[in-house]
């Protein structure tokens, strides 16, 4: 078994300070650490695959102790963001490269099942920086897993992948974590990506975590703003944004349904109203697959709002005054987003 645990990590990166931070990583499954711009996700994967040294905490790779052993010792395939293929080596030359120093006497043909898996075969004798992105990014995986790891860090996996690559690889993925049982850890910006890939979220900000999710639990109780924006709630507002607006008013009956760190409103929990709901002016709108979405101004709180078609309650010139209904069960509370894991 490979299962990663990580306890009270803690590390310290310039005026930066990470953690305490705890997650597991059970065999043949994934954990997407989310988080935004400087929230220490990259550290977090350095820190576990032993580049930065940690302050306090403890590491296990399938049960043995790893924290204090060097990266080489640690049985841990590390992809960083930019990759750092070999350019002077082919596709099947870099995959190939930790069988060789490691003298595996399998050496080709475990090179040739990973080509396989990745899809590389065809591209076996390609030089590595003449293929393209997505193609690159399968064979820094296709590497890491030569190695023959125990955990995967990836950081940034499908950054440079487009729509049509991203789902393929995706497929490789999980295919290979399981018949190869070993815990993934990856950070991710894109929400496709995590959804597709993770059985768990472990949302980062600032350094602090949360505990550990599930896909479920992120939608129906985002730990944060952040968290709330990344799963996609189109109208995301703060306690602070809904304060001090009189009683009756669209903010204050969304104050009282928020949660400590405010509350996410999905597009479609609104529809037209002829009666009653609330008013407001259009400030945008743009066309959709499926209708038309439009930016309402409500006494300067601004929601995005979606209609299916047949659109026309909410068509109009900047200005228009519509009305709508919000769905109460479609709301979400936003939680805190502070505290150690």
């Amino acid at each position: 078994m490979s299962e990663l645990s990580v306890r009270g990590l803690t590390a310290t990166l310039g005026g930066f300070t990470l953690g305490p931070v705890d997650l597991t990583v059970p065999a043949g499954t994934a954990l997407a650490v989310l988080g935004p711009s400087g929230a220490g996700k990259t550290t977090l994967l350095r820190a576990i695959a032993g580049f930065v040294p940690a302050r306090a905490g403890q590491l296990t790779v399938g049960g043995a102790a790893v924290d204090g052993r060097p990266p080489e010792e640690r049985r841990m395939g590390y992809v960083p963001q930019g990759l750092a293929l070999f350019p002077h080596r082919s596709v099947a030359g870099n995959v190939a490269y930790p069988l060789e120093i490691r003298g595996a006497p399998d050496a080709a043909a475990r090179t040739r099942t990973l080509l396989a898996d990745w899809g590389l075969s065809e591209l076996a004798r390609a030089a590595a920086l003449s293929v393209s992105g997505g193609e690159q990014q399968r064979t820094a995986m296709a590497r890491a897993l030569a190695a023959d790891p125990r955990v995967l860090l990836w950081d940034e996996p499908l950054a440079a992948v487009d729509a049509v690559a991203r789902r393929a690889l995706v497929g490789s993925i999980r295919r290979v974590l399981h018949r190869e049982g070993v815990s993934l850890l990856l950070v991710t910006h894109d929400a496709e990506t995590a959804f597709a890939v993770a059985d768990r979220f472990l949302v980062l900000e600032a350094g602090r975590a949360a505990a550990p999710v599930s896909p479920a639990s992120i939608v129906d109780r985002p730990p944060s703003r952040f968290a709330a924006e990344f799963v996609g709630y189109d109208t995301v507002f703060s306690v602070g944004d809904l304060a001090g607006h009189p009683e009756g008013s669209l903010a204050s009956w969304l104050l009282a349904r928020c949660g400590p760190g405010g509350i996410g409103i999905p597009a479609e929990a609104a529809r037209p109203a002829e009666g009653g709901g609330w008013s407001g002016r259009i400030a945008s709108g743009r066309e959709r697959p499926g209708g038309r979405e439009v930016v309402v101004d409500v006494d300067g709180l601004e929601l995005r709002l979606f209609e299916r078609r047949p659109p026309g309650a909410w068509e109009g010139p900047r200005g228009t005054g519509v009305r709508f209904a919000l769905d109460e069960g479609a709301l979400r509370p936003i939680g805190a987003g502070e505290g150690p894991a």
